[in-house]
């Protein structure tokens, strides 16, 4: 693992030392377990640092979220900056694809682009595991420990430097799609996860506050 963000009372990184800086989001404790809320204008911005894993051919990213919003919402994004146009990110609600979690990948030369949607709707007040992974040339969308959608073709530089929860940004435009929900313990790896980890990170469920 190279980031672990618990969003417990804070965005800090228990797994380095990459801690976010929190624009407006608040934390709660509900049973026991602590998460983020974000109201429709607030964000968290992560250092970059390439041991996270983006910038290699392999790279995992976990998050759980909790929303019912119906509008075009950013969950994570990370790319742009100095990488051009390189992105990678996770939304709710892409265009006039209602309901389903929407995953996105595309190269600095923006020479290869692949859009993943999720079968499953997320956006039921239900708390939902969302876990994105590039492995090689793959792309893949787990959604509650199970594989909902894939593609192949992924190739090319990707160097993006911007890392946002909760909003897309650029840093030639203004920011927007801010999400609406809750979010708790988001994590990246420098590899690709399995199916198996994929089931067990789900069924293992949201981490008690610690």
């Amino acid at each position: 693992r190279t980031g672990h963000w618990r969003l417990n009372t804070n965005a800090y990184d228990t797994q380095g030392s990459n801690n976010g800086t929190v624009s407006g989001v608040t934390f709660s404790e509900v049973s026991g377990k602590s998460f983020a809320s974000f109201d429709g204008n607030d964000s968290i911005t992560l250092p970059h640092d390439a041991s996270h894993g983006f910038n290699g051919d392999n790279v995992s990213v976990s998050v759980w979220i909790k929303t019912t919003s119906t509008a075009q919402d950013e969950i994570w994004l990370k790319g742009y900056g100095s990488g051009g146009n390189s992105l990678m990110s996770l939304r709710i609600n892409n265009g006039s694809t209602a309901n389903k979690a929407y995953l996105y990948w595309r190269n600095n030369p923006n020479t290869v682009a692949k859009e993943l949607y999720s079968t499953t709707s997320i956006n039921d007040g239900s708390w939902h595991h969302l876990l994105a992974v590039r492995d090689g040339g793959s792309l893949k969308l787990y959604v509650d420990g199970t594989l909902e959608a894939s593609a192949t073709g992924l190739s090319g530089t990707f160097d993006g430097t911007l890392f946002y929860l909760g909003k897309w940004d650029h840093q030639s435009y203004a920011a927007q799609n801010f999400y609406t929900g809750d979010m708790d313990d988001f994590q990246t790896w420098d590899r690709s996860l399995s199916a198996s980890e994929a089931a067990t990170l789900y069924s293992n469920g949201r981490p008690d506050t610690e």
